[in-house]
């Protein structure tokens, strides 16, 4: 016989005998450790509280556990309770067994027809919240709901104002006017949502938890409208969703934004803006524009106020992706046309062609020279 054909017979062998060796220690621990029950009762207990494990007929025995007691209660001649008193640190599982019946023996020494039911009692860690603290809870935001939706009627007769459209559209003022509306509110009503839950919800031996940061965050919620008290109630399943809330419009594929803002050397230069679509440029022979960069960035003011040479003042201009266009600017007084990239159109000139990708916000800064002296 070859070394080889020796090799294989030995590990073959030695495999068998590994096999034999394994299902031998396999059967020696089953019959060693004790069977798992499919019948055990499992129950879930709270840490160092007392938990109403189950009602039988009768009980005759109990085999306490290695940590806390079970103790019976009687609630009626034919029910008896079995309450589980565990540790406030508990964490580990509990195994208790009972000798249950159907009913107590006339001569009261024993119970009929006895069986033994094992219970496993684990154990949640996780906090609970009192009923009181949820009721104070739901009672505050609702007050806060409602005066979220008052705060909003008050303040739509200021935006609402033909003064207010004409000054302040377009303007970042309606959230600050919110914010400081809502503020003075709470602070004179003493209206503080985020000390009242902080105080139901972790109850302090001292003082409220009510200071400047509650107040701002509590004006800040408000200042947020109905509806995002609203998203607070039903992230809390006070509420259900009854409605889709607002949603900003969105672009469709086959839409984008442009907006264009002309930076004019003249102070006061009065400019038209056209964007003009053609179709004697074939669509596929241009190519699809995504986005500008390298123009300047807009300063604090701009951002807060909105920029009045900039058209639209907010938002952009819808245009279609199946189009081309041309954009072009005119100098009313000099009577001078300007292409988007700020080239002077001499009569007979076409303005670049230019189509937009699928839900493209594009943003022109034309730079529109001082026009030469006359």
């Amino acid at each position: 016989m070859s070394l080889a054909s020796e090799w294989l017979q030995a590990s073959v062998g030695n495999a068998w005998r590994a096999a034999a060796r394994n299902a031998a220690l396999v059967l020696l621990m089953l019959a060693v450790l004790p069977a798992a029950r499919a019948d055990d009762i499992h129950v879930l207990a709270i840490p160092g509280a007392v938990t109403a494990v189950a009602s039988v007929g009768c009980v005759e025995t109990v085999t306490q556990p290695k940590l806390g007691t079970v103790e019976t209660a009687k609630s009626s001649p034919s029910k008896t309770w079995l309450m589980f008193n565990s540790p406030a640190q508990q964490r580990d599982d509990q195994v208790f067994t009972v000798g249950a019946g159907t009913t107590q023996k006339a001569d009261g020494a024993g119970c009929e027809s006895v069986s033994n039911r094992t219970y496993v009692v684990s154990f949640d860690a996780l906090p609970t919240v009192s009923n009181d603290a949820i009721a104070k809870s739901f009672k505050i935001l609702m007050a806060a709901f409602v005066l979220a939706v008052l705060l909003e009627s008050a303040f739509t007769l200021v935006f609402n104002w033909r003064l207010f459209n004409a000054f302040f559209v377009g303007k970042a003022v309606r959230t600050p006017i919110m914010f400081a509306g809502s503020l003075l509110f709470v602070q004179q009503a003493k209206f503080d949502l985020m000390a009242t839950l902080l105080d139901a919800y972790y109850p302090r031996s001292g003082d409220t938890a009510s200071n400047w940061l509650t107040l701002a965050l509590t004006a800040m919620i408000l200042a947020g409208g109905s509806v995002g008290v609203n998203r607070i109630l039903v992230a809390l399943r006070f509420r259900k969703e009854v409605r889709e809330e607002s949603k900003a419009p969105e672009l469709s594929s086959t839409e984008a934004w442009i907006s264009v803002n002309v930076d004019s050397a003249v102070r006061g230069a009065v400019m038209r803006v056209d964007v003009t679509p053609i179709t004697s440029i074939q669509l596929d022979t241009v190519p699809a524009t995504v986005g500008v960069i390298g123009g300047p960035k807009p300063s604090f003011f701009e951002v807060l106020t909105g920029s009045p040479s900039r058209i639209p003042r907010s938002g952009g201009i819808t245009v279609s992706t199946a189009k081309i266009y041309t954009i072009t600017v005119f100098d009313v007084a000099a009577g001078i046309l300007y292409d988007v990239t700020g080239r002077k159109l001499d009569p007979g000139d076409i303005a670049n062609p230019l189509r937009f990708a699928p839900r493209a916000l594009v943003d022109f800064t034309v730079k529109v020279p001082k026009p030469p002296p006359v």
